[in-house]
Order: C-alpha cells, then sequence, then structure tokens
C-alpha cells in the first residue's frame, strides 16, 4: 500500500500541512517565529548570531511568547 505524499504550504500569513488528496489541511499554524526578547539581549536574528536550541517558539507558541521579537519569515 502506498501513502500518501505530505503537503506543505509556507503562507505568509500561516502554513498549512496536510496530506496530497485531502480537500482540505490537517494543520493551520501561523507562520511565526519568536526568539529571545530584550530580556536575553534583543532580537538574536537581527544580532546574526545563532539561535541557542529550543530558544525559540513557532506557530501558535510564537504568537502567545509575550517578551520576544516576533518574526515573519516568509515575506511577500
Amino acid at each position: 500500500m502506498q501513502r500518501p505524499s505530505v503537503v506543505i504550504d509556507n503562507g505568509t500569513g500561516y502554513t498549512k500541512m496536510g496530506y496530497a488528496g485531502n480537500a482540505e489541511p490537517s494543520y493551520i499554524v501561523p507562520t511565526v517565529i519568536a526568539v529571545g526578547g530584550e530580556e536575553k539581549g534583543g532580537n538574536t536574528m537581527t544580532q546574526k548570531s545563532k539561535i541557542n536550541d529550543l530558544d525559540f517558539f513557532i506557530g501558535d507558541e510564537g504568537v502567545h511568547a509575550y517578551a520576544r521579537a516576533m518574526q515573519t519569515p516568509v515575506l511577500t
């Protein structure tokens, strides 16, 4: 039995994920990344330094992570 292909659409507002052949995506999450906030010395992405392991939030967690600098990685 062949497995269906995974489809990922990295949109500017939302990332949609699901399987080929389905009428609608299985998961929809905001296309945002939240990295360390001001209490950690500013936005680590603009400082050209590495993002420490687990020092970032993606999607819904990124939207709700207050005191962190949010980035929208997909530009129009």
